[in-house]
């Protein structure tokens, strides 16, 4: 700019001055949303500056202008952005972000269940909105209270998932002991071939705990080999 004085009285005078005046540098934060808390943050910074420093508002800052940042916990936080230019005009802009805090999924395992026999699975899961669960054999469920069966014994590992309604997630696995269906199977032997006679059953089951006996119209037995 150009700036004149005039001063007049017993004639007058002049004088000129040149100002300069420089333009604050311009610039931008820009990162994804939502943001749960403990995943990474993909921050960008845009400016037409000679440099600038982000501060987070965790007490870490950057220098950088693109940068994957994981904020400590969940809250609101404010990102302070300082810019400065060549020739050394500073501006500021502040940034509120959010960061949503994770869903605590919980789910009791069921009582050990046999095969092919369903099991309850039920999301006791906090902040949550809706669930997912894996059951590690192709068999997946939306639903946050569900059952399911299992072909195979053994130990299965089911995977819940929690989502927020945020949209946040996190998972964890639920133990599952499957046991394998007995098989019954027996012998006998008579003592005499004419009545009358005792019979000695000789149990020869497989993977049972228990039994019950049904050796004629209302006589039962829960012994392993019973006579009668």
């Amino acid at each position: 700019f150009e700036v004149v004085l005039y001063a007049t009285d017993c004639g007058f005078d002049s004088m000129t001055v040149d100002i300069t005046v420089f333009d604050l540098p311009v610039g931008d934060v820009v990162y994804d949303s939502p943001i749960c808390a403990g995943n990474p943050v993909e921050i960008m910074v845009t400016s037409n500056a000679a440099g600038h420093i982000l501060y987070y508002g965790t007490g870490d800052s950057t220098l950088q202008n693109q940068v994957s940042y994981i904020f400590p916990d969940a809250g609101d936080f404010s990102m302070d952005l300082f810019l400065e230019s060549t020739d050394g005009c500073i501006e500021s802009a502040s940034y509120p972000i959010t960061i949503n805090a994770l869903p605590i999924p919980v789910a009791l395992p069921p009582d050990s269940v046999c095969v092919n026999e369903p099991a309850i699975f039920i999301s006791q899961s906090l902040n949550t909105e809706s669930c997912l669960w894996d059951f590690d054999n192709g068999m997946i469920s939306d639903d946050c209270a569900t059952t399911q069966s299992f072909s195979e014994s053994g130990i299965q590992t089911v995977l819940l998932t929690a989502v927020s309604s945020q949209g946040c997630q996190d998972s964890v696995e639920v133990p599952v002991y499957v046991r394998i269906s007995p098989v019954a199977d027996f012998d006998y032997l008579l003592d005499f071939d004419c009545t009358p006679v005792t019979a000695q059953f000789s149990n020869q089951s497989m993977d049972a705990t228990g039994y019950e006996w049904t050796l004629a119209p209302g006589e039962m037995s829960t012994a392993t080999n019973p006579s009668w």
